[in-house]
């Protein structure tokens, strides 16, 4: 090795230029991950903030109401007879569940409750499969 290649790379068999080395290293590091933690975080609060929430359907609703209340009053007797009709619905649908678990247990000599629980998980199994 030449003396003019000794004294180019001297400096860097000094210790001090290792430890700023790995001083700037660790600093460019954290200046990265915070970077990337920002990004993220800000991500997450953007599409937070995209949202459409209660009070903001309220806000709308409200103003609609101002501007025109025929449709509000038309849309809530709309909206009343759709509720009556679900309930009704709800409620035959649940009363000849029963009635024919009832007359299956009577007829297969079998526990009613056991029955029940089964019809009501393959119900319930097919609205999760529906849904999903």
């Amino acid at each position: 090795m030449s003396t003019q290649s000794q004294v180019q790379y001297l400096y860097r068999l000094d210790g001090r230029y290792i430890k700023r080395k790995l001083k700037l290293l660790k600093s460019q590091t954290r200046r990265l991950a915070k970077a990337k933690l920002r990004k993220a975080r800000s991500i997450s609060l953007a599409w937070y903030r995209r949202q459409y929430f209660l009070a903001s359907a309220y806000g709308e609703m409200s103003s609609s109401i101002r501007r025109n209340e025929d449709i509000f009053i038309s849309v809530a007797i709309i909206a009343i007879a759709l509720t009556y009709g679900f309930i009704v619905l709800a409620t035959e649908l649940s009363y000849t569940l029963f009635l024919t678990t009832y007359a299956f247990s009577e007829s297969s000599g079998s526990n009613i409750l056991f029955i029940s629980a089964i019809i009501a998980s393959t119900l319930g199994l097919t609205a999760v499969w529906v849904f999903a």
